[in-house]
């Protein structure tokens, strides 16, 4: 039986051959145990294969241009942008805010504000977007005051960035994105909780064939409790008629 045991996990599928009722019920519940196992697993060591094949993201804009990618962005970046990368007047598609472009399947990368990327996240768009590199551009911001503020305006704002007030206004500001985390993604690999249905199912075959074969059992020895009680009353009724 361990042999057949090993073959049947071998061969993904089983390998026995049953003669009683009980026999064939349990085969088919262990060969359907087998069948999900490795189709599991196979599912599982298939995806694993082709995450880790994945192509390499560029490391930054510069990469990307000497590589000949197409990159997408919006129309009033164009001279900001080519100015520092050249070949963008080459290599550049442009359009009003650059993503439409790039979900058309214009080009390879694309340029984005990162207020407008957490927008789309936030909405569960454009998931498949990884951010490389640093900021390409950045705006300083600020509010006029008067002479008289200024100093004091000064003050309070450093002391709000030194004590994380500003970074905690602007967590609060910003949507969660519906993306799937990286710790999401890594729970869809195979672990031991998602045989449980598999695993049920097995034992419910083996709780029917232990049912079958104590019915089959008691079936089958009715006829020699029938027999022996018949003996046994004949018996009486010949002692009786001695008497």
């Amino acid at each position: 039986s361990f042999y057949l045991t090993g073959m049947s996990l071998v061969n993904a599928g089983s390998s026995f051959d049953p003669r009683t009722a009980a026999g064939k019920v349990f085969s088919l519940g262990f060969g359907f145990f087998i069948l999900i196992a490795t189709a599991s697993f196979t599912a599982n060591t298939a995806s694993i294969l082709i995450s880790e094949n994945r192509a390499a993201v560029v490391p930054d804009l510069a990469n990307a241009l000497a590589k000949g990618d197409r990159v997408c962005t919006a129309a009033g970046m164009r001279r900001t942008i080519a100015a520092s990368y050249p070949l963008m007047e080459e290599l550049g598609v442009y359009s009003d805010i650059g993503i439409d472009r790039y979900q058309a399947g214009d080009c390879d990368l694309c340029l984005l504000p990162e207020f407008m990327v957490r927008e789309m996240q936030a909405r569960g768009e454009t998931c498949e977007l990884q951010r490389v590199g640093g900021p390409l551009l950045s705006f300083p911001t600020g509010v006029f005051a008067s002479e008289r503020l200024r100093s004091a305006l000064d003050t309070a704002i450093t002391a709000k960035r030194a004590d994380g007030t500003w970074y905690l206004l602007a967590a609060s500001l910003q949507l969660p994105a519906r993306c799937p985390t990286g710790v999401e993604q890594e729970s869809m690999e195979l672990e031991v909780q998602h045989m449980t249905g598999n695993c049920i199912i097995l034992g419910f075959t083996f709780g029917v064939a232990v049912l079958l074969r104590a019915l089959h059992r008691l079936e089958s020895s009715r006829p020699f409790q029938s027999a022996e009680q018949s003996a046994l009353h004949w018996v009486a009724e010949a002692a009786e008629v001695m008497h």
